[in-house]
């Protein structure tokens, strides 16, 4: 069930948020089974009203901010379908914006347009992942790994190796693990940004080229100002790949230095003990 336009007269006369909420509580019933779930139904109740807060804000009138919220709450719904993508997204806003044209003013159209940019095509993947992934819960499982002693033969005494030596390897095996980590940690990250980045170029290339010109619901002006504000996440997505590329650089040298170190102690451990185990010339038995 979705809001009705006495209710939005209702929550623009509210006094608080919490008000406001309650009064979408008892329009908008949550569809979800579990009771665990619940959570995103109220994140969903919190994007809704955050929606009509802005449009009264800019001075919608009643029932365009009814029009504007039952299209936002379409859009909501429309991500939640786990094979909903952003280019599948880009296309619902575009077919449906053709409908919500004739309701609007141009300047409320621009408004709500630009509030789209900001929230739901920018933020798709935290959006997608809110309503769509499971929630971890908050339960602790500790999985041990029970390893029996094995009793050391005499010949795997003979063959063990000095402390020394043994320790040496476990710290450059210690340096060797970091070093992966890193790997896999920057590797991560690199891929979350370049797909981030990928659909900031999507949102640009769709301004441009498809919700732009005769018959569409952007006129120049307004396309230029959306391109400006979606230039913004592409510029702050490179600068934190290359942030991300500094970073690993950085704890590569740190990592690697360590390790030399140890590298270079050992050497000159060795090269002591060599010295003091030859006995030296001219010195009588």
């Amino acid at each position: 069930m979705s809001i009705t336009q006495e209710a939005i007269k209702r929550i623009a006369l509210s006094n608080n948020k919490n008000d406001a909420i309650n009064e979408l509580r008892k329009n908008i019933v949550p569809n979800y089974k579990i009771r665990s779930d619940f959570w995103r139904h109220e994140i969903f109740l919190n994007l809704i009203y955050d929606l009509i807060a802005h449009c009264l804000k800019k001075g919608f009138s009643l029932h365009q901010c009814f029009v504007c919220s039952n299209f936002f709450e379409n859009l909501l719904n429309f991500i939640r379908k786990s094979s909903s993508k952003l280019p599948s997204l880009v296309d619902h806003i575009l077919e449906n914006l053709k409908k919500l044209q004739p309701k609007l003013c141009d300047k409320s159209l621009h408004e709500f347009i630009d509030y789209l940019n900001l929230t739901i095509l920018t933020h798709f993947n935290l959006y997608k992942y809110v309503f769509c992934f499971d929630k971890d819960d908050n339960s602790l499982i500790v999985k041990n790994a029970f390893h029996i002693p094995v009793d050391a033969t005499k010949e795997d005494e003979k063959s063990a190796k000095p402390y020394d030596t043994w320790l040496y390897e476990q710290k450059i095996k210690t340096f060797e693990t970091k070093e992966e980590e890193i790997k896999n940690k920057y590797e991560n990250q690199r891929k979350e940004l370049l797909a981030e980045e990928e659909n900031a170029f999507k949102l640009i290339e769709f301004i441009k080229n498809d919700a732009y010109g005769a018959d569409k619901p952007l006129d120049e002006k307004s396309m230029t100002k959306l391109i400006d504000n979606a230039s913004i996440p592409v510029i702050n997505f490179t600068k934190k790949v290359l942030k991300c590329d500094m970073d690993e650089v950085k704890e590569n040298y740190i990592n690697n230095k360590q390790k030399q170190e140890i590298i270079n102690a050992e050497v000159e451990a060795q090269k002591a003990k060599q010295s003091s185990s030859i006995t030296p010339k001219g010195k009588k038995k």
